[in-house]
């Protein structure tokens, strides 16, 4: 039988090449979307675990410190400091602006200010963290080196470090700023902060805020492109069903093509069984080589993204393993002809 799926792909390579090439087109759109999506996942989780700290205090009427803008006293953090359960606390800032100096106009950018030598330390690709006013630490995407001077709010800020993979909200890359830089641009110079961050565990909380853990966090950062990480998965979905029917019509006009050859193997004693192998087999075929092939072409357009996305070996894996699967269940619309086949009409001509 597998020298008849051979020989049978041998006779219909065009066929082949051209739907494997466009189950290949399909399906490395299908991971990158998929690699899209969990690169807004782990933005998600870097940027919670670059704080640190197991509990965050905010304001008890907002969802949290990323999407709603009610500062809390800075002040809170000294006193939470002082509690037997707690070892550390650190006021943060969080606000989103954009930065002049690099490049033409505006590159929007998420800022992130802390009070250093708390909870938060920043681990750079290149330099060090800021620790005076006037000085920044930012993303490598936003273009800026070394020395370089930038403007935020009308005031100058020198880079005096670089860091990778630092950004929020799907790509937008981040900078740091000491908190009292952040309090003159976000506060008008109040002594403000968006949350504490917290290590340890604080038993008594000022009224009007509440502790919230990680994950609770990262649901924050997360909500705003919960929007465009459903319609991906979504997209997933009906592209996988694309692919299907691709390899489920290359199986159903392959069978009608075998139809005489089907009766005669039938008549020759051969079992149906044997023979929906064969359909299976070539779905199965069909579809991982255009998964391979898919792959390939994934990690090829990569670099074209604005931002870091990476096809990881696990998405890979699952890919090839979707693939058999479709692959299949696409063969599996050309069994129903095999089994229906009748062994007489292989005798036909012959009358």
């Amino acid at each position: 039988m597998l020298l008849l799926l051979a020989r049978d792909m041998q006779w219909r390579w065009r066929r082949l090449v051209a739907g494997v090439l466009a189950t290949a087109l399909v399906l490395a759109v299908t991971l990158l979307l998929g690699a899209l999506r969990e690169t807004f996942l782990a933005e998600t989780e870097r940027t919670v675990a670059f704080f640190g700290g197991d509990v965050w205090v905010v304001p008890d009427d907002t969802a949290g410190p990323f999407t709603s803008n009610s500062p809390i006293e800075a002040s809170v953090a000294d006193d939470l400091r002082a509690q037997e359960g707690v070892d550390e606390a650190t006021p943060v800032a969080i606000f989103r602006h954009a930065i002049e100096g690099i490049g033409e106009g505006f590159t929007d950018v998420s800022v992130i200010a802390y009070q250093p030598g708390g909870v938060v330390e920043p681990v750079l690709f290149d330099g060090r963290a800021p620790a005076a006013t006037g000085e920044t630490a930012v993303d490598e995407r936003t273009g800026a080196r070394m020395g370089d001077r930038i403007t935020l709010a009308g005031d100058a800020f020198t880079v005096v470090g670089i860091m990778q993979g630092f950004t929020m909200y799907g790509g937008t890359p981040g900078i740091l700023l000491t908190l009292e830089d952040a309090q003159r641009i976000a506060y008008g110079g109040a002594a403000l902060a968006s949350a504490a961050v917290v290590s340890g565990s604080p038993d008594d909380l000022p009224e009007g805020l509440i502790a919230q853990d990680p994950d609770q966090i990262g649901g924050d950062l997360r909500r705003p492109l919960a929007v465009v990480t459903g319609a991906l998965g979504v997209l997933e979905l009906v592209l996988w069903i694309v692919a299907a029917a691709i390899v489920g019509l290359l199986a159903y006009l392959s069978s009608l093509d075998r139809q005489r050859d089907v009766t005669v193997f039938k008549a020759l004693g051969v079992s149906s069984s044997r023979l929906v192998v064969v359909v299976l087999a070539e779905g199965v075929v069909t579809a991982v080589l255009g998964a391979g092939v898919g792959l390939v072409l994934g990690v090829v357009l990569v670099p074209l993204f604005p931002i870091d996305v990476a096809v990881s070996a696990t998405q890979a894996v699952v890919l090839l393993a979707l693939a058999v699967v479709v692959g299949m269940l696409a063969g599996s619309l050309g069994i129903r002809r095999v089994l229906r086949a009748d062994p007489a009409r292989a005798f036909a001509a012959l009358d």
